[in-house]
C-alpha cells in the first residue's frame, strides 16, 4: 500500500501560514489607500482588477495601480524574508 501525505497541515503549517498572511496585512497597511482598495478587490473580492471600488478610473489605470502595489510588497515580504 502506499504512503499517502496527511491532508491535515502540520501545527508548524498552520504557523508559517498564520505568518504569512500577518506579513501581508502589514504590507497592505503601509500601501495608499487606492492600491490597498484595488488590492483587496482583486484578492479578496475575486474581483481581478479591483475595477468595482473604482469604476471612475479607466481600467488601465487600474491594472497600474494593481501592478505597482503588487511590486511594492512583494519588494516588502522579500526584504522582510516571509516568502
Amino acid at each position: 500500500m502506499e504512503d499517502f501525505p496527511d491532508s491535515e497541515p502540520t501545527p508548524y503549517d498552520a504557523v508559517w501560514r498564520k505568518q504569512k498572511l500577518t506579513a501581508i496585512a502589514q504590507c497592505m497597511e503601509r500601501l495608499p489607500e487606492r492600491q490597498r482598495t484595488i488590492v483587496y478587490l482583486a484578492y479578496f473580492e475575486d474581483c481581478p482588477r479591483g475595477d468595482r471600488a473604482h469604476s471612475r478610473l479607466r481600467e488601465n489605470a487600474v491594472r497600474q495601480y494593481l501592478h505597482q502595489a503588487l511590486r511594492k510588497m512583494r519588494g516588502w515580504l522579500t526584504a522582510s524574508e516571509v516568502q
